[in-house]
């Protein structure tokens, strides 16, 4: 007896798909539960449903995995699936330090000697690290055991292990979050943001970086992956960080949207900046198909850079 194209479906489902269950979710930004799918697979072909708010073009996971299921998943799954090995690799620590020394640099104008600093999401402790050398209080917050216990061993950092939503931080007392890509690992970033608006002064910074889903060099299979359950563009990552009360001093976009926040004494009210950009966002999908990169000379060039990337890491 032939199975059908469904009873297929789901035995592959159940073969290579994830085992998160998850349940539906609302637009984290607007609430609006109207989407559309713009995703069916992850970056290695595994079934994986991403859909974009038809309202204000957040893209999520549909179903979003429980808080349960992530909690379990990024403490014990998440860098070995990633990175294919449970603790960090030399060659990764030593490009994540170079990518954090220029960070500090950028952020050095900005926070005045011995600022308290928080780091959420520190992974290895490149950045809690550099950051205490130069002289801050700082201190990391990291999910996944690994990671965190060989940041304080290698690096001898203040890591607290856990989530935003088991950390012990006092209101008001920071001077700056540094959050580099977490936000689009999160349930909830929205709550996450206004959180740390909690956790900062009154003239408190936050710097906020994410994937960003409309630069096209990457080829369309990487779009999207299973530790992402949020997809940013700028123009979402402006809007939600206006909602949770902050303002924007200075911004960077290319691989990733990232931006110094000011925080507001109070949450913008008039927030939705850019009501036609899930229309927007739905030509970006229809024009920028796998089909379309394949024919591009670049992406052959990306290819290569990639490869080579990986030997060197290797």
């Amino acid at each position: 007896m032939i199975a059908s194209v469904g009873n297929v479906r789901d035995m592959y489902q159940r073969l290579f798909g994830y085992p998160m269950a998850g349940r539906h979710e609302p637009c984290d930004l607007c609430g609006s539960s109207k989407s559309i799918v713009v995703g069916r697979y992850d970056r290695r072909l595994r079934p994986l449903k991403n859909v974009m708010c038809s309202h204000c073009g957040l893209i999520r996971q549909d179903p979003m995995p429980t808080d349960s299921e992530l909690e379990y998943f990024y403490e014990r799954e998440y860098r070995v699936q990633q990175k294919g090995a449970a603790e960090p690799h030399p060659r990764n620590v030593e490009r994540n330090l170079e990518r954090s020394a220029a960070r500090l640099e950028h952020l050095k104008p900005h926070v005045r000697p011995g600022a308290k600093i928080l780091d959420v999401g520190s992974g290895a402790g490149d950045f809690v690290h550099l950051a205490a050398r130069a002289g801050y209080d700082v201190r990391g917050i990291e999910p996944n055991l690994a990671y965190a216990e060989w940041s304080k061993k290698n690096f001898g950092i203040d890591v607290t292990v856990g989530t935003w939503e088991t950390a012990e931080v006092a209101p008001g007392s920071c001077d700056l979050i540094t959050s580099h890509h977490v936000l689009e690992h999160l349930r909830s970033p929205f709550a996450v943001l206004r959180k740390f608006h909690q956790w900062l002064k009154p003239d408190g910074r936050l710097w906020l970086a994410v994937p960003n889903l409309k630069w096209t060099v990457n080829s369309p299979i990487n779009r999207f992956q299973l530790w992402h359950m949020h997809g940013f563009t700028p123009e979402t990552h402006q809007m939600m960080a206006l909602k949770a009360g902050f303002a924007r001093i200075t911004g960077l976009r290319g691989r990733s949207t990232e931006a110094l926040l000011q925080r507001l004494p109070a949450p913008a009210e008039n927030w939705f900046l850019f009501p036609d950009h899930a229309r927007e966002m739905q030509q970006f999908f229809r024009e920028h198909t796998l089909i379309r990169y394949v024919l591009r000379p670049k992406a052959y060039a990306r290819a290569a850079q990639l490869f080579a990337r990986a030997l060197r890491t290797r």
